[in-house]
């Protein structure tokens, strides 16, 4: 069952990057052309790792074991992770590009994701969703 539906994945995968390839071929503004990769790379180590731990494995057969161990084992998914860390970067990389500039210069990428309201507790449990009203 894991094999189809990484089968399935990857399908749903080829066809999502396909829709985002216009945004790393042509020229877009750059919080655009950020997302694009984010989702590109997002997709490509969830379906490497999906790829990996059940086509590779059924391709593989009874040898499995030793190409999983002559890769690092477990330690593979470091690479995948590496990949989606990046890709998630550039998500927020996105939004920092997204801000007014005056308020650009003096926000960090990392620190983007807080704006308008800085990280605290109080602003964690008090979250809501923007209205109309706030405006």
């Amino acid at each position: 069952m894991y094999l189809i539906s990484s089968l399935i994945l990857m399908c749903m995968a080829v066809a999502t990057a396909r829709a985002y390839m216009p945004g790393l071929i042509f020229r877009l503004n750059p919080a655009a052309r950020d997302l694009a990769w984010s989702f590109v790379l997002f997709i490509a180590a969830a379906v490497g790792r999906s790829v990996y731990w059940a086509q590779v494995r059924f391709i593989m057969g009874d040898h499995w074991a030793d190409f999983r161990d002559a890769l690092g084992g477990l330690t593979v998914n470091a690479a995948f992770d590496a990949i989606l860390i990046f890709g998630l970067y550039l998500a927020i990389r996105a939004r920092w590009q997204l801000l007014p500039p005056d308020v650009r210069a003096e926000t960090s990428v990392l620190r983007s994701i807080t704006y308008p309201t800085p990280l605290t507790l109080r602003a964690f449990l008090n979250w809501s969703a923007p209205n109309d009203t706030d405006r």
